[in-house]
């Protein structure tokens, strides 16, 4: 099995807070264009974006570690 290496974890997880982001300064889920992809998925609210809790701490840490 093939492991990330440092920059793509950085970059995902750059992704994951754009999106954590996005949704949470939308108008709720009813406005999200992933409306029903995030309410298929789970019942539990953990895998909604703007739940996730990644802080641009998280960000600025591991693109530093990728370097």
């Amino acid at each position: 099995m093939k492991t990330m290496n440092k920059k793509t974890l950085a970059r995902i997880a750059r992704v994951m807070y754009d999106l954590q982001e996005y949704c949470r300064f939308s108008d709720g889920c009813h406005r999200c264009f992933m409306a029903d992809f995030w309410r298929c998925l789970t019942a539990d609210v953990s895998c909604i974006p703007q739940f996730w809790g990644i802080t641009k701490a998280d960000i600025e840490r591991l693109e530093a570690d990728a370097d």
